[in-house]
């Protein structure tokens, strides 16, 4: 007994444990943002929510509803040791969802519960912590490589999970989730991200629908290793601002006053992965991604 308390004792000093063993307890929600199809402007939350114990092959897990264009509605996960389980019901066996005991050069494969010959490779190139409500938590920088339709990625944080969608998304679905507004718990409380203004309404971001419609932002190439140049219509010369996020949300870039119609973007520092950007002046906003090889 002496020994036991003496080894829990040095995992909590010496950081072992990076989140409580108890992934998705109970009333926890994760709220994404996803943005009509047809609506300009128009933002929507995405919610999942885990509702109840339950016992899968022997396996004490949580039930979570799903949503959007998850690849599962219902979600049955444990965790154990830093990496969460997920039952797939096509394989009838738990298969990794996230490891995050990973770090720089590691990785880990998650299947679809879709379908079983579809999966994705999530390689992990950089690790930090971060804050989150007074909380110290592990982060996971990096990219997925996609073997079909699956697509799954990050940043993804210790005891949460993905900053993108909770789980795999089907990439023929319309719209994708394009990341987590706010996430909330009993033992953390609830946390935003400061990507939208609101966790759990509708709410609109100023578009001139009007241009919205003729703007067609070109991006070429995409992805890219070093630099790519976006390009989009730009009659009146107006000012432009660009603004680069990962996919928590932190601004990385910002560039203003750009009053012609191309931007060359430089990689410079930035590390493998999918990133926001957004282009707004006086009379459009458009948004999307830019994937770095």
């Amino acid at each position: 007994m002496k020994f036991f308390f003496s080894l829990v004792l040095f995992l909590s000093l010496t950081g072992e444990l990076v989140y409580p063993q108890n992934f998705a307890p109970v009333g926890a929600r994760w709220i994404y943002n996803a943005q009509d199809m047809f609506i300009a402007g128009m933002n929507y939350p995405v919610i999942f929510q885990s509702v109840s114990d339950t016992t899968v092959n022997g396996k004490n897990c949580r039930k979570i509803l799903a949503a959007g264009c998850s690849d599962d509605q219902l979600a049955l996960v444990y965790d154990s040791n830093n990496i969460v389980y997920r039952f797939n019901s096509l394989l009838n066996r738990f298969t990794v969802l996230y490891n995050f005991n990973a770090n720089a050069g590691d990785s880990w494969i998650v299947i679809s519960n879709f379908h079983a010959n579809d999966s994705v490779t999530v390689h992990i190139d950089s690790t930090a912590f971060i804050n989150i409500n007074g909380q110290s938590r592990k982060i996971l920088y990096g990219f997925a490589m996609p073997t079909g339709i699956l697509e799954f990625s990050g940043p993804f944080v210790a005891g949460i999970g993905s900053f993108q969608n909770f789980l795999p998304q089907l990439g023929v679905c319309d719209p994708l989730t394009n990341g987590l507004r706010c996430y909330e718990d009993a033992s953390i409380g609830s946390y935003q991200t400061g990507i939208a203004p609101v966790c759990d309404t509708v709410f609109f971001t100023r578009v001139n629908e009007v241009a919205q419609k003729d703007l067609k932002v070109n991006i070429e190439p995409n992805p890219f290793s070093d630099f790519t140049r976006i390009s989009f219509p730009n009659y009146k010369f107006e000012n432009t601002r660009l603004i680069v996020r990962d996919l928590s949300g932190r601004e990385l870039r910002r560039s203003e006053n750009i009053s012609g119609n191309e931007i060359i973007f430089l990689r410079d520092k930035l590390t493998s992965g999918i990133y926001l950007y957004e282009l707004n002046s006086e009379n459009y906003f458009s948004q999307g991604k830019l994937i770095i090889n």
